[in-house]
């Protein structure tokens, strides 16, 4: 959902809606679930500068994947540890320790 209360468990859980539904994790040969996407790094800074791209979220009103527009919303989560991309539930990622939610606005 977009919103992003401290400790951000208030945006739920990852875009997941296929049935039946995927397993986490891009390396996992059973899956990855619609809001699995590759690791970022921070600098020494906290700072981060990153592009990603997934055919598995949305926000055009037509096309593949999930839509992010749905009457909830949607946010990006930012965890404390790199996703190993494979163990259940989160590949080892940690506290949720950021959150943006999403606006067409």
């Amino acid at each position: 959902t977009g919103t992003c209360e401290a400790p951000f468990t208030s945006s739920g859980a990852h875009i997941n809606h296929a049935e039946p539904k995927a397993p986490h994790g891009l390396l996992n040969p059973n899956g990855p679930d619609d809001g699995d996407l590759p690791n970022i790094y921070a600098g020494a800074d906290g700072k981060v500068n990153a592009e990603l791209f997934t055919t598995r979220a949305r926000i055009s009103a037509e096309g593949p994947g999930q839509w992010l527009w749905d009457q909830d919303g949607s946010a990006i989560i930012i965890h404390a540890n790199a996703d190993d991309h494979s163990t259940q539930p989160i590949g080892g990622a940690g506290d949720r320790v950021a959150c943006a939610a999403l606006s067409a606005s």
